[in-house]
């Protein structure tokens, strides 16, 4: 692992919330999460859009590196728009949304482009973040509309 490679931990609102913009605009397959009820984990590795490093000077080439990261505690997973046949379906995480709940620590919603979404009933926040690969040139950057 190089010095540009992340690893974080997350354990409150305010650690979800830069886990959230730190993989904004990552890029999952759905075969590429795995949800294990008996070990209460939900697990995946996307192709994460290295806003971190991204500079404001012209010549600066947008970047992607393989991250995988992994939430404890995971009571239960529902899911919306999701095809989990369709191990190749691409999602584009926009956003995780913290919303704390009363008998549970918080609901974790990972909001994907095209409405699908996941959201994960949580004892209590637990969550790794770890980059495990090297950067390489992402083929754009993302543009959201204003």
């Amino acid at each position: 692992m190089t010095s540009d490679q992340l690893t974080l931990r997350a354990q409150g609102e305010e650690d979800i919330s830069i886990f959230s913009a730190l993989l904004q605009d990552a890029l999952f397959k759905v075969g590429d999460f795995h949800w294990s009820p008996t070990q209460k984990t939900l697990a995946a590795v996307c192709n994460r859009y290295k806003w971190d490093k991204k500079k404001r000077f012209f010549g600066r080439k947008p970047k992607r590196a393989r991250c995988a990261f992994h939430f404890s505690s995971v009571l239960k997973v529902e899911t919306q728009g999701i095809n989990f046949k369709d191990k190749d379906q691409i999602l584009n995480l926009l956003t995780i949304e913290y919303s704390a709940q009363d008998g549970i620590a918080a609901i974790l919603t990972l909001l994907f482009s095209g409405g699908a979404s996941m959201r994960l009933h949580v004892e209590c926040v637990e969550a790794v973040l770890s980059d495990v690969s090297e950067e390489w040139d992402a083929k754009q950057e993302p543009r959201h509309a204003p």
